[in-house]
């Protein structure tokens, strides 16, 4: 007897535990359940009349003594207010806010960037004499001052130095491509400039500055087209570019009395066997000109010469139209182009040093040496180191002429 009422209080014992825990669950539910009903009440909802409870059946009896306990029932759903709904029409979207965030300095066509450059200038001529050539001082047309010229003082104004220009940039396959062009409304008609130009509307003539395309591949460089000559010193190696090339920061743009400059066409190779050195060779247009032009003085010819530049149907001219005295425009004819050569160091970039040298051949006929069966040629060689040091500027030059029968 005594056996079987302890087995019987074993059994007795997990059962009731078991169900005091399935009482707990179930006041549980109803607690979440009595939530649901009181949000549903706030929001104006309709409120359900309960959820059955999934009450399980009898455990029934076990063999072990471990409880065991039911699956937890599934979570009751979840509900969300509906928005307001309201019946006026929608109102337009609020305007975007301005963008002030800069725009680039220039924009792209395919695999090219397009940089405009240029400026707008308005320079104040003011002179004590009259050298009569423009916005540019001519320096070898000063006058004295017993001169008519020299007597009278000037002062004009000009827009003629603005600029327009624009600067590509692009790569095609290994070599990079730059190409460059500038203007400016300093162009002539006739010589001096026409002088109905400054009368009433001022249609000053558009000019060609720059205009070249600059190939590169590695330490080869090759340049076509209308550039600063290779002559015109550098600020840094042999580069076109005009902010690397020293034609000072003079506002006359006849810049300064002494600097070897020109703007020629002409082809360009360069080396580059490191970023501290540069070498190049450039082939540029040649003029035979003797001076004449822009109000400045000709250069003495011989007699034999000088005598012929007032015969013929070209009053004024030398020999024919053969030689440029400033009168004979573009008629004057070229030899050949003259043959530049440059070698450059960087070491830093506030120390540039550069030696350069040009070859110039031209030619003229004469007609006694025609009939002798001689032609007269003139070569002309010169030399010259520049160093635009941070303050200063030192050059040097040396020329060689050979006059031939």
């Amino acid at each position: 007897m005594i056996r079987r009422v302890v087995c019987m209080l074993a059994l007795v014992l997990p059962l009731a535990a078991q169900d005091s825990e399935v009482e707990q669950l179930k006041k549980m539910l109803l607690d979440q359940q009595r939530q649901i009903n009181e949000l549903k009440q706030k929001l104006g909802m309709p409120v359900n009349a309960g959820v059955p409870v999934n009450t399980h059946a009898g455990i029934g009896e076990v063999a072990s003594t471990t409880p065991v306990l039911p699956p937890v029932p599934p979570a009751p759903p979840t509900f969300s207010a509906p928005l307001p709904t309201t019946t006026t029409a929608a109102l337009p979207p609020a305007p975007a806010a301005p963008d002030d965030s800069s725009s680039p300095l220039q924009f792209k066509l395919g695999d090219a960037y397009f940089t405009p450059v240029g400026f707008m200038d308005m320079t104040s001529v003011v002179r004590s004499t009259n050298p009569g050539s423009g916005i540019g001082t001519n320096f070898g047309s000063i006058p004295y001052s017993n001169a008519q010229a020299g007597a009278l003082s000037e002062t004009f104004l000009s827009p003629q130095n603005s600029r327009i220009g624009m600067r590509i940039d692009t790569a095609f396959k290994d070599w990079k491509v730059q190409g460059y062009w500038e203007s400016d409304f300093l162009g002539q008609i006739g010589s001096p400039p026409n002088g109905g130009l400054a009368v009433s509307s001022n249609p000053f003539v558009f000019r060609l500055r720059l205009y070249w395309v600059d190939v590169q591949k590695g330490k080869f460089e090759f340049l076509a087209g209308q550039s600063w000559s290779l002559m015109t010193p550098n600020r840094y190696g042999v580069s076109p570019l005009p902010s690397d090339v020293f034609y000072t920061q003079n506002m006359d743009v006849n810049y300064q009395l002494g600097l070897v400059w020109g703007r020629i066409p002409g082809y360009r190779l360069a080396f580059h066997p490191s970023d501290k050195v540069a070498f190049a060779v450039a082939f540029e247009n040649s003029q035979p000109y003797v001076g004449g032009g822009n109000g400045g003085s000709a250069i003495t010819l011989p007699t034999a010469i000088a005598t012929t530049a007032t015969t013929g149907s070209t009053q004024g001219s030398v020999l024919g139209g053969q030689i440029n005295n400033g009168s004979s425009v573009i008629s004057a004819a070229a030899l050949m182009p003259d043959i530049i050569a440059k070698l450059a160091f960087d070491p830093t970039r506030k120390f540039h040093f550069e030696i350069a040298g040009v070859m110039i051949a031209n030619k003229i006929a004469y007609q006694q040496l025609l009939e002798r069966g001689r032609r007269p040629v003139h070569f002309r060689a010169g030399a010259g180191f520049h160093h635009p040091g941070e303050r200063d500027h030192v050059a040097g030059a040396l020329r060689l002429d050979r006059f031939r029968l």
